[in-house]
């Protein structure tokens, strides 16, 4: 106990400058490279940001005039109608990002994904594939 109370004793009345951190050899604390002005985006944090989304809505590319994969063109036209001249069925069209549906006046409805560049569809419409590819 006596050994205890006199490191206990020796500690108090050593100068500060003794002690060192164990392990410390010297050198910066902390981060050394933070300002207090405003902090400039890095390269990395550029390359986390999502890519930016195209002006246009895809959707907006849509309407002309299709080679569909029966019974000829088909003419999608912007006010959300189309028709296959050939054939005489017409249709309404709707769409969201990439997703496409026709309902077409013989009952069937087309569901397609347009191609990032806008000039391909394809899908199903329940029972066959279905494809289209702008014309020109």
């Amino acid at each position: 106990m006596r050994l205890v109370a006199v490191l206990a004793y020796a500690a108090l009345i050593m100068p500060a400058t003794v002690f060192a951190q164990a392990g410390s050899t010297g050198g910066t604390i902390g981060n050394t490279d933070k300002s207090i002005g405003p902090q400039v985006p890095t390269a990395r944090a550029a390359e986390r940001k999502p890519p930016p989304r195209p002006s246009v809505s895809l959707c907006q590319k849509l309407p002309g005039v299709w080679e569909w994969f029966t019974n000829g063109d088909v003419t999608v036209r912007p006010n959300g109608t189309a028709i296959q001249p050939a054939s005489g069925i017409s249709g309404n069209w709707s769409c969201h990002d990439r997703d496409v549906i026709f309902h077409w006046s013989h009952g069937f409805t087309d569901r397609l994904t347009l191609s990032t560049d806008g000039n391909h569809l394809t899908g199903t419409n329940g029972i066959v594939a279905v494809w289209g590819n702008r014309k020109g």
